[in-house]
């Protein structure tokens, strides 16, 4: 990201074509300002299938990737019959480039190679100042 750029996250929503191959599954995008760079962070929980990987998709380039298996002690609380709900979590910090909006989806990778949508979060990259007009 070119100095002096800003990033800003303009909203987070389900996947438009969830499958049912998740019982469930949430991001959270946060901007950290001082890199101007993104974390998403979340958790997702495979029906049949354990989610290995997260994958973070911009169009149809993988920005980033990411192993599930960080401890989500609140999501084993919400579904203790699911053994996998305990190290369901995961995070991953992307530094975007250039600027304009970008529709990121993340996706989950399950062990039996299904590929499956999570959520998907619309970021703005811009850069403050540029010409303006002169009001007399």
């Amino acid at each position: 990201m070119a100095r002096g750029s800003s990033l800003e996250v303009l909203g987070v929503s389900p996947a438009e074509r969830p499958g049912d191959d998740l019982v469930g599954g949430r991001i959270r995008a946060l901007p950290n300002a001082d890199q101007g760079s993104l974390t998403i962070q979340g958790w997702v929980l495979g029906r049949r299938s354990r989610a290995t990987a997260i994958e973070l998709v911009n169009g149809t380039e993988v920005v980033g990737r990411v192993d599930v298996g960080l401890k989500r002690p609140d999501v084993a609380e919400r579904f203790p019959e699911l053994a996998d709900a305990r190290t369901c979590g995961f995070r991953m910090t992307v530094k975007p480039e250039g600027k304009g909006e970008s529709q990121l989806l993340a996706r989950a990778i399950l062990e039996d190679g299904t590929v499956t949508p999570i959520e998907s979060v619309r970021v703005r990259v811009s850069r403050p100042g540029g010409l303006r007009r002169l009001l007399s």
